[in-house]
C-alpha cells in the first residue's frame, strides 16, 4: 500500500497494473530494437565505413551523412527496403526474406552488393 490510504482502491490498483504493464512493454520493446544484432550490423558495414573517432572530423561525419542519405536514395525501392530493414530495423535475413517474399540467399547477394555499391560510392567521395 502507499503511504498515504488511496480513496478509490479499484483505481489505485489500475493504475498500478498499467505502469507494470507500460515497464513490461518498454522492456519488452527495447530487445526487438536491437536484440544483440547492433553489433553484427555495425560490422558488416564497418569494412565500407572510415573511423570517426577523432572530433576534428565533424564536417566530414555531416559529409557522410549527406553522402549515405543521398547513396540509399538512388537505391531501387526492393533494395531501399531490404538496406534499411537490415541496417535500420536490424531485420534478420530470416526476416527479410519473409517480408518481402525473397530467398534468403538472395537477400544476402542483394546485402552484399548494396555494400560493395556503398564502399565503392564512399572511395569515390574522398572516405577509405
Amino acid at each position: 500500500m502507499p503511504p498515504h490510504r488511496p480513496s478509490v482502491l479499484k483505481t489505485f490498483l489500475g493504475k498500478l497494473t498499467r505502469r507494470i504493464s507500460i515497464n513490461k512493454w518498454n522492456n519488452s520493446a527495447a530487445q526487438k530494437r536491437g536484440g544483440g544484432r547492433i553489433e553484427e550490423a555495425l560490422s558488416e558495414l564497418a569494412e565500407c565505413l572510415p573511423d570517426n573517432t577523432s572530433p576534428e572530423k565533424e564536417a566530414e561525419t555531416e559529409l557522410l551523412k549527406d553522402i549515405l542519405g543521398d547513396f540509399v536514395r538512388s537505391l531501387k525501392p526492393s533494395e531501399r527496403k531490404v538496406f534499411m530493414g537490415k541496417y535500420w530495423h536490424l531485420y534478420s535475413i530470416k526476416q527479410l526474406a519473409e517480408a518481402y517474399g525473397f530467398t534468403q540467399s538472395k537477400v544476402k547477394s542483394m546485402l552484399l552488393r548494396i555494400r560493395k555499391k556503398l564502399k565503392q560510392r564512399l572511395t569515390e567521395e574522398g572516405f577509405e
